[in-house]
């Protein structure tokens, strides 16, 4: 498993799980995750979110990078996160190549872009734009896969 997290404040959100935002006084908190999935070859994603603060009903930002780290070249990479019941889709971009399926603008659901053959050491990137519906911690998980067995969970 490949994990990256990012902790970003949602301004006028009473906090109910980021221990480190509450010690400095903000209240509330957007929380997001990466995971890698078993794959042919070892994969890696980073998520980063963005404004911090956030705002309810304005736009927020995941941005996710998912690299084949090698070593070989399996048929398609896919990146999917399932977005948070209270952040509605407003839309994605993907890096050249990538074919994206979304949930309806202004509906929650999952965001999945695909890539075909990714190459070894090439990032494939993604913003996917939300905005924030509700006083709550949202928490976002995406999660990179590739078809096959892993090859070495230990280089993950």
């Amino acid at each position: 498993m490949v994990g990256a997290a990012r902790t970003t404040r949602v301004t006028g959100m009473r906090l109910l799980a980021v221990s480190a935002i509450a010690a400095s006084g903000a209240y509330g908190a957007f929380v997001s995750s990466a995971t890698a999935a078993p794959v042919t070859s070892d994969a890696a994603i980073v998520q980063t979110a963005t404004p911090d603060p956030a705002n309810i009903g304005r736009e927020f930002t995941y941005a996710m990078t998912a690299t084949n780290v090698g070593p070989g070249i399996p048929k398609s990479m896919a990146v999917t996160d399932p977005l948070p019941a209270t952040a509605t889709f407003v839309r994605v971009t993907a890096s050249p190549g990538g074919s994206c399926t979304t949930p309806a603008v202004g509906v929650s659901g999952t965001v999945k872009c695909t890539w075909q053959d990714p190459p070894v050491g090439i990032a494939q990137s993604l913003q996917i734009v939300v905005k924030p519906t509700t006083r709550t911690t949202l928490v976002n998980t995406a999660t990179v896969s590739m078809p096959g067995a892993q090859d070495s969970v230990a280089t993950n």
